[in-house]
Order: structure tokens, then C-alpha cells, then sequence
């Protein structure tokens, strides 16, 4: 189980209520597209906090490789000399 929070009008939102999110995420050679169902568990006066109630194989691969390749950048970061 997972979930995000976003910054959003929480006014179109309720607790409980589902959502379709998509989740963009730019990587260094490409931009990645993660579509997931989540439901509204908290909501503050800017932000909504939605839980991912089943995460697939498929998006948990693509979730670990927003991971990876934020490390791998962390990485080469530190490797550079300046």
C-alpha cells in the first residue's frame, strides 16, 4: 500500500471518494506516466492525501524505476568534479 500527497482546491473532493490520478514523472531520458486509482483519506486546506489501495507489478516497476533513476542522478551528481 502506498499513497501521495498533493496540493490542490480540496473543495472537489470528499473523504473516502476515489480518484483517478495520473502521475508524471520526469526521468533523464524520458517522461513517465503512472495512472492509479487512490481514495481521499485526509484532506488539509491546500492538500489532498490520497492511498493507493492496490499498486499492480506494473506500476510498483514503474515506480522503482523513478527511484532508480533519481539515485543513479544522485550518483553521477557527486561523482562530477567541480
Amino acid at each position: 500500500m502506498g499513497g501521495v500527497l498533493i496540493g490542490a482546491d480540496t473543495r472537489s473532493f470528499g473523504i473516502d471518494g476515489e480518484a483517478e490520478l495520473l502521475m508524471k514523472f520526469k526521468l533523464r531520458n524520458e517522461i513517465v506516466e503512472v495512472p492509479q486509482k487512490g481514495r481521499v483519506i485526509r484532506k488539509g486546506q491546500n492538500n489532498v492525501a490520497f492511498q493507493f489501495p492496490d499498486i499492480t507489478g506494473q506500476i510498483r516497476k514503474h515506480l522503482q524505476n523513478v527511484v532508480d533513476d533519481g539515485l543513479a542522478e544522485e550518483f553521477i551528481t557527486s561523482q562530477q568534479i567541480a
